[in-house]
């Protein structure tokens, strides 16, 4: 199949296109992921560094607070002391810490806490005399310190509150008295880190079993999210990141799977999503608890990423021009190509209009004098002359010697007054040997209008006579062949009317068949009864004898003549030939054979399943072998198939040596005839197309429609008939369908 160039070219715009479009979205794609990474990576270092600046805070705090070694002196005696002086101790700590602790308030310390050396709450800044509890199961981070008495900072949730802690064992005397804990909210560290960032920092914390046993205010305290499974902001952040708050609202639901998907990976991870016309990214950074590898929380930074904007609106931009450019270079590509295709297919069509003028078109071009410049291979052809040969000479080398010189006078006086000639010339040819033309002649002109020569056009006209001899041949012909088929049309009309009378003869015979078959049958009976009474005769041997041998010979005749009349009964039977019965090919082959039988029996010995055919054999002997056919049609292939097979035999000079034999072959749901002869077998030549109408194997007579008939009955009824060569003869093979 063709591809049509249009195709081609807009197949190859939309590859293109698509490699290009393709090729600038993955740039566009890995720039966004270069841009994520870089932008999560800084938000991470961000972190990190508020987390050391705080860590440098804690450990200058904690400098402040324990130069004087109040602290560890008082807990150092706190254990060597009533219960009065234990209270009086922690009051003393309290008074001496509150003026820095109310200060430390001011930048979003939550408390400051003291811990007794077997993890005891001793003191609580925010609530004084919440004390004496065990923090053994619900604070791993102080057990931590007391076990191995070594600083240690991180985010650890309390029973009060989450949040950043920084332990530090206290000692006294080289004795390890207990330990002291400062905690900086999330708040804290948001709002140092806002100052870096140009929007909201946020931090949610996951939510887990020991979130609820904070304090009996959790649900005031910290509020859920809907949108993000497991996890709570408190209620001042809540408030107060207001537009982060709406953005987690605002995620579709494609975002809130990938985020909640990437939420329980523990691990950092950005997501860039489209809200209000512009896209934002949301940065998740994982919080891990101080002790063990289980996640706190998350920050969380919103970043409107006005650049992945930028990148987008440049990318459509770049789409659409990529778009025209090719669009351009393909317009002016295609152009230029359908251009050269334009001036080729002319170029190739004036070549070929001129390859066809120079072919058949006589043609010659002269100067002023007469002197041939240019002739076609037309001209060529029909003076014998090569080009080489003509030009340089004028006419008059074909000019025929016949030709009247007052005959060119009149052309040159024509073309002198600037007018074009038409006139029948003759001329001689190479060979000597003469044509004609009509030839049209008119001047030639340069741009200033000054004749520069003549052009010469002419058509060969030389058949114009041989054309009239044609016509009388053709009218001849056309006679003979009206005369042939008036002669097809009266035999065909004989034909008809012989169908008519072999018709009225059918009717004519039916009609006597039963007119005779009643009678025939009476004097069958008497004749039967006859017999009898000559049996009865006695004392005459020699009479009796004679008797009998002329009954038999009288019974055999009327035996023989109802035989026949059944044949003509069949033959003329009013069956429909379109109605199908049951009919046993034994009998209607019987039947066939009687109808033939007056001329067979003269050439040829025909046998049917291996006994010789006689007229007077009894049809009730005959092999059950039934089809459902038309069976007068049937009847009429097998005297067709038996007259072809006796009109061979009879070319056989001794009768005894001429043979035809019948075999009928029952197999299965089939129903086989073989008629052999011994004939010498069909021509080579025509076996292939012998059922082919006016295709005959006899050598006078016939129109070969005989076996066309027959095969056209046969494949009527879905059956085939088959012709070979086999043993010096002919077999046709004849297979019907008992269904």
């Amino acid at each position: 199949m063709k591809i049509s160039k249009k195709f081609s070219f807009f197949f190859i715009f939309c590859v293109l296109f698509s490699f290009i479009v393709l090729l600038m979205y993955n740039t566009k794609e890995h720039r966004v992921e270069e841009f994520q990474r870089e932008k999560l990576k800084h938000f991470e270092l961000n972190i990190i560094q508020e987390y050391q600046t705080s860590s440098n805070l804690m450990s200058f705090l904690f400098a402040l607070i324990l130069k004087d070694k109040f602290i560890q002196k008082n807990l150092y005696n706190f254990y060597r002391s009533d219960i009065q002086t234990q209270a009086k101790i922690r009051e003393d700590i309290y008074t001496k810490l509150l003026p820095t602790y109310e200060e430390f308030m001011k930048i979003s310390f939550k408390q400051i806490h003291i811990h007794l050396k077997d993890n005891k709450s001793f003191l609580r800044m925010h609530k004084k005399d919440m004390f004496g509890d065990d923090l053994t199961q619900l604070r791993p981070m102080v057990r931590y310190v007391n076990e191995h008495k070594i600083d240690i900072s991180g985010f650890e949730i309390g029973r009060m509150n989450d949040g950043f802690r920084y332990i530090r064992p206290l000692f006294y005397n080289n004795q390890h008295v207990g330990s002291i804990e400062y905690v900086l909210s999330s708040q804290y560290q948001i709002n140092h880190m806002k100052e870096a960032a140009t929007n909201k920092i946020s931090f949610i914390l996951k939510e887990n079993e020991k979130i609820a046993n904070i304090d009996k205010e959790y649900k005031n305290k910290y509020k859920k999210i809907d949108k993000l499974n497991g996890f709570v902001m408190t209620t001042s952040l809540f408030n107060e990141n207001k537009m982060m708050c709406d953005a987690i609202d605002n995620l579709s639901k494609e975002d809130v799977e990938i985020i909640n998907k990437s939420l329980a990976q523990n691990e950092s991870f950005n997501v860039v999503v489209y809200q209000n016309f512009q896209y934002k990214l949301f940065q998740f950074v994982p919080q891990k608890i101080a002790l063990g590898d289980k996640i706190g929380g998350y920050y969380i930074y919103l970043d409107d990423a006005t650049y992945l904007d930028e990148m987008t609106k440049d990318f459509h931009m770049m789409t659409v021009v990529v778009y025209v450019i090719l669009v351009l270079i393909f317009y002016f590509l295609y152009y230029q190509s359908e251009t050269k295709e334009i001036l080729k297919r002319k170029n190739k069509e004036r070549q070929d209009s001129w390859k066809i003028v120079d072919k058949y078109v006589i043609f010659s071009q002269t100067d002023i004098r007469g002197i041939i410049t240019d002739v076609s291979s037309a001209f060529c052809d029909i003076s014998g002359y090569t080009k080489e040969e003509l030009i340089g000479n004028s006419h008059r080398i074909i000019r025929h010697p016949d030709t009247q010189k007052e005959y060119f006078e009149q052309l040159w006086t024509a073309l002198n007054e600037n007018k074009t000639w038409i006139g029948l010339v003759k001329n001689q040819n190479k060979m000597g040997e003469k044509y004609w033309i009509k030839t049209f002649i008119e001047p030639l002109f340069d741009d200033q209008e000054n004749k520069i020569g003549y052009k010469n056009i002419a058509v060969d006209v030389t058949d114009a006579k041989a054309l009239e001899k044609i016509n009388k041949t053709l009218n001849k012909k056309i006679r003979k062949a009206v005369k042939l088929n008036m002669m097809q049309y009266k035999k065909r009309q004989e034909e008809q009317l012989q169908n008519m009378k072999l018709s009225s003869i059918g009717s004519l015979a039916a009609g006597i068949t039963h007119e005779i078959n009643t009678p025939l049958t009476y004097m069958k009976g008497n004749f039967e009864m006859m017999k009898y009474d000559i049996m009865d005769l006695e004392n005459n041997d020699s009479l009796k004898e004679s008797l009998l041998l002329n009954h038999t010979r009288i019974f055999d005749g009327i035996r023989r003549i109802s035989n026949i009349i059944e044949a003509m009964r069949e033959l003329a039977s009013t069956t429909k030939d379109d109605v199908k019965v049951e009919t046993n090919v034994y009998s209607s082959l019987m039947t066939a054979l009687t109808m033939v039988h007056n001329k067979s029996k003269q050439i040829a010995k025909i046998y049917i399943n291996g006994t010789l055919f006689d007229i007077n054999m009894d049809n009730s002997i005959c092999c059950d072998c039934k089809v459902f056919v038309h069976k007068q049609r049937i009847e009429q292939v097998w005297i067709v198939i038996i007259n072809n097979a006796i009109d061979e035999l009879i070319k056989i000079e001794d009768y005894e040596n001429r043979k035809l034999s019948i075999m009928i072959e029952d197999i299965e749901d089939k129903v086989m005839v073989y008629f052999k002869d011994n004939a010498g077998g069909i021509d080579e030549k025509i076996l292939l197309n012998l059922f082919d109408p006016f295709i005959s194997t006899k050598e006078s007579g016939g129109m070969g429609l005989g076996l066309n008939i027959a095969k056209k009955i046969i494949d009527s009824n879905n059956g085939k008939i088959e012709a070979y060569n086999e043993n010096n003869g002919a077999v046709f093979k004849v297979t019907l369908s008992k269904k």
